[in-house]
């Protein structure tokens, strides 16, 4: 099976995928925490508004600077938006994330999650727990960290796959589907990928499924 991620045709038994046509070039681009920089999987950051006319050349210079096929089989992670969200609102468990992020910086992540950080912060805000600046700044580095993570879009395998689960497991909507878009990254293997979710419903329901989850 091939999950179609925002940046090419990827999965955890494919990652020798083709290049894509019409590749975009990037540039670099700062981030509001240095810690979460270095957690970036590659330096670049900024889609350029024209596309990259040596389209081939810069697939060339990305696979340069991926890691090893082997490698990256070890390293990946799926992060739920349960354990990005504290990297952004400053929570007690955002220093032990971060060491996370520094210690494995690739990431993989459903195509819903900034949606979802969005609701959270948005949550916070009414209830006074964040100023309006506060979100502002989180909503601006949830963009600039998921312009460099690894992106499971909806695809009719992401939706089977949540219904399947929203049968086996008391799940909300929103969690069958991060369950069901790491499943499909796993390729239907979960014990060939690591879980980081902090969400103890979500959590349970992945362990049941095989995958290893990572907590704080």
């Amino acid at each position: 099976m091939t999950v179609t991620f925002r940046s090419r045709a990827w999965n955890v038994s494919n990652r020798a995928a083709e290049a894509p046509t019409g590749l975009h070039c990037y540039a670099p681009k700062d981030s509001l925490d240095r810690r979460l920089a270095r957690s970036r999987r590659l330096d670049y950051a900024r889609r350029s508004r024209k596309r990259c006319l040596g389209a081939r050349a810069c697939w060339k210079r990305w696979r340069k600077r991926a890691p090893k096929i082997d490698d990256a089989r070890a390293a990946v992670r799926f992060w739920d938006a349960s354990a990005i969200i504290p990297l952004l609102a400053d929570e007690p468990t955002r220093e032990r994330l971060l060491g996370l992020l520094e210690e494995d910086p690739q990431v993989l992540a459903w195509w819903g999650t900034p949606v979802e950080i969005a609701s959270a912060l948005a949550r916070r805000e009414r209830e006074k727990l964040l100023t309006a600046d506060e979100v502002t700044a989180a909503l601006v580095a949830v963009r600039q960290f998921a312009d460099n993570w690894h992106e499971i879009v909806p695809s009719d395998s992401v939706r089977r796959t949540a219904e399947r689960l929203l049968r086996a497991h008391p799940l909300r909507a929103a969690d069958s589907l991060q369950l069901a878009a790491a499943l499909v990254a796993a390729d239907h293997n979960p014990s060939s990928l690591e879980m980081v979710c902090l969400d103890a419903r979500l959590s349970s329901a992945a362990r049941r499924e095989g995958f290893t989850v990572v907590q704080n």
